[in-house]
C-alpha cells in the first residue's frame, strides 16, 4: 500500500512502533530503503511515555490484520486521536460505533478491500477527507474502560461468593 501511495505521489510519513524481529521478509528491507526518510520512529517503544508521544504524534493509523483478537492497540491509538483505518472484518466493525463505520462529513473508517483502503488513505492524506476530531475519536474506546465495568464485576463476584457450595 505504501508503493502505491507513493506512486500516485502522495505524501506520508510512518511510525513503525512494535517490537523488530531480526529477521525479516527482503520486501521489508527494500521498503526500508525506498522510505528511510520518511520513518519517524521504528521499532519497540522504551516505555509507556514514548509509546504514548508516538500515538499522540500520529494522525491516522492503519491495520490490515487479518488475524486479531480484540485490537487493544488500535483503542490506544484511537483514544491518543489517531483516525482508524481498518478491514471491514474481525473485531473491528463491533468495536466501532456502526455511526462511524461511514461518518457524516469525515472519512471513512472501514475498508473492505486494497483498493478501497487505497482511496481511503489518499483521500486523508491529501486532505479531501477530514479525519474524526480527537475529542469524538477519544470518547469511542469509552465503553471499553476497565471503570465502566469495574462495578458489574465487582457485583458478580460477590454474588459467586455469596452463593453456597453445593456437593458434586
Amino acid at each position: 500500500m505504501m508503493n502505491r501511495l507513493d506512486d500516485a505521489e502522495v505524501p506520508f510519513r510512518l511510525i513503525l512502533a512494535g517490537k523488530h524481529f531480526h529477521e525479516q521478509p527482503e520486501a521489508f528491507e527494500r521498503a526500508f530503503e525506498r522510505y528511510a526518510g520518511r520513518i519517524l520512529h521504528y521499532g519497540h517503544a522504551e516505555d509507556f511515555d514514548q509509546y504514548s508521544r508516538l500515538l499522540h504524534r500520529a494522525d491516522v493509523v492503519v491495520s490490515t490484520a487479518r488475524h486479531e483478537f480484540f485490537g487493544g492497540a488500535i483503542q490506544e491509538a484511537i483514544y491518543c486521536g489517531c483516525h482508524p483505518v481498518l478491514p471491514n472484518r474481525l473485531s473491528y466493525p463491533e468495536l466501532i460505533p456502526e455511526t462511524h463505520h461511514r461518518p457524516l462529513l469525515h472519512a471513512p473508517i472501514l475498508y473492505d478491500d486494497a483498493d478501497h483502503l487505497f482511496a481511503v488513505l489518499r483521500s486523508i492524506l491529501q486532505r479531501e477527507e477530514r479525519p474524526l476530531p480527537p475529542d469524538t475519536l477519544r470518547q469511542m474506546p469509552a465503553p471499553l474502560n476497565w471503570g465502566a465495568h469495574a462495578a458489574d464485576y465487582d457485583d458478580l463476584f460477590e454474588t459467586v461468593v455469596e452463593q453456597p457450595l453445593t456437593p458434586a
